[in-house]
């Protein structure tokens, strides 16, 4: 392992057995965990799943879990001198990486805590405040593993960060992980592509961020698909990610179109759901849901 190096850890979808052997091994070489949160009414994972919804509120103190974990982790404490236990973090990504490397708990670490919104200023600076961060630990010569879900090539965090670190000069390094949707496909027993199919992947995205207010406009793809219909109008598969929320808007518009989807709620994590069928997709789902079309 190169010192002062920042690495991205792919932990893949939940199952701590799905991690690669060099995930494994950077993670317990590596002098400092950077631990991704994201915050937006309480403490989250960096896929937006916040305590509030968890059910986890402040302590007797009043102070929420963020605010008492950048206290502590400003001053460089582990996880076990604080006396908390991964599930204590908040962040998903980091709970699946100590399951599989339990003494990450015994390690130096930091919260990089990240706002969930899609304003660009708002982002610009956390981006820009956990590279700071990320490079006072780099520039004592310690390297940092920061674990991501999934891959951390897909819709992560640790794309805009490491992209700060590396201008300042610093070696950075992905480390791959197994994507949700492979995970999805492998829980449902189903082939992403087979002979010359093509393969899309699309984040269903909340109505108030793009301003849309109908069903099918409100549930938009990408740039270069304005909407769920015309996602679906292309050939091949279509992977859906992050649209557990409208789950039900979605069902409804492939019982429109007559099209057969499945979707895996919770791959690989505790509560794993599979629905083979759009009929049977709930009006809501959680966050880590994959639908497959």
């Amino acid at each position: 392992m190169n010192k002062a190096t920042l690495y991205g850890i792919g932990v893949g979808p939940g199952d701590p057995e799905l991690m690669t052997l060099k995930a494994v091994r950077i993670l317990k070489a590596a002098d400092v965990i950077g631990i991704p949160v994201s915050e937006r009414g309480g403490l989250a994972d960096a896929t937006g799943i916040s305590t509030s919804e968890r059910g986890i509120s402040a302590d007797a103190t009043g102070t929420s879990a963020s605010e008492r974990g950048i206290l502590a982790d400003a001053a460089g404490t582990s996880a076990s001198e604080r006396g908390g236990l991964a599930s204590d973090y908040g962040s998903t990504a980091f709970d699946i990486a100590c399951r599989a490397v339990p003494e990450l708990t015994q390690k130096e670490s930091c919260r990089l805590v990240f706002p969930m919104t899609r304003n660009t200023e708002q982002r610009k600076k956390a981006f820009q405040t956990n590279a700071a961060l990320l490079l006072s630990y780099l520039a004592a010569g310690k390297t940092v593993a920061f674990p991501v879900l999934g891959d951390p090539s897909i819709y992560s965090t640790y794309t805009y960060v490491s992209r700060l670190v590396a201008a300042a000069g610093y070696p950075t390094e992905t480390v791959p992980g197994i994507p949700s949707f492979a995970a999805a496909a492998a829980a449902a027993g189903q082939s992403l592509g087979e002979d010359d199919m093509q393969i899309h992947i699309f984040p269903v995205l909340r109505s108030e961020e793009k301003g849309q207010t109908s069903a099918e406009s409100s549930l938009s793809g990408s740039e270069d698909s304005s909407s769920l219909c015309s996602a679906l109008s292309l050939p091949g598969r279509k992977i859906l990610m992050k649209g557990g929320r409208f789950s039900g808007q979605v069902r409804d518009v492939l019982l429109e179109k007559n099209l057969s989807a499945v979707m895996v709620e919770n791959c690989g994590m505790e509560g794993e759901k599979i629905y083979r069928s759009p009929e049977i997709f709930p009006d809501r789902a959680g966050y880590y849901s994959v639908i497959l079309i």
